[in-house]
């Protein structure tokens, strides 16, 4: 079930989604406990719209794999697209447990904090990991949206310019 895993994950990367689901879905009837596979499983549900969907898997995920980050990072992203924005926070807060360095943590809370109009907290996490990864073009895309949203144009014009230009 492991190597399934592993192959649905080259597949996916190499963006054959309907290849990845079917090693996903042969690993979780081999061993539905496997709380991995329902993790990727869910980034290609959200990648399909399929909210609710992804939720279901991530939900899955963490309760097979409770130690997991991505399960937790990945359900706090679609409790924000759904606007619950506690239940994500409180999702940050387990995965910032696991590891309190993980870059997933800071660069997608930046997003939802951007969403509730908390531009200071989203500010300090986005240049928190900034401060790490100067080049890391998911976090300032980020962080421009949360200055164009704040109404900082400038600020937002100048990290959409360093992305473009780093492409």
């Amino acid at each position: 079930v492991v190597l399934l895993n592993l192959r649905g994950i080259d597949y996916e990367h190499k963006g054959q989604d309907d290849l990845a689901m079917a090693d996903y879905d042969l690993a979780l009837r081999k061993r539905p406990t496997y709380g991995v596979p329902y993790n990727n499983r869910g980034t290609i549900q959200l990648r399909r719209n399929a909210v609710q969907s992804a939720l279901d898997d991530f939900n899955m995920s963490i309760k097979y794999a409770p130690k997991f980050l991505l399960g937790y990072t990945n359900r706090a992203r679609v409790r924000t697209l759904t606007r619950d924005f506690e239940g994500a926070l409180a999702d940050f807060a387990e995965a910032e447990k696991i590891d309190p360095n993980a870059f997933q943590v800071a660069g997608n809370r930046c997003i939802t904090y951007g969403l509730m109009a908390k531009y200071d907290q989203a500010l300090a996490d986005c240049n928190a990991l900034i401060g790490k990864q100067p080049k890391n073009q998911f976090v300032l895309d980020n962080r421009a949206d949360v200055y164009l949203k704040k109404g900082d144009l400038d600020a937002a014009l100048k990290d959409y310019n360093t992305v473009i230009q780093d492409n």
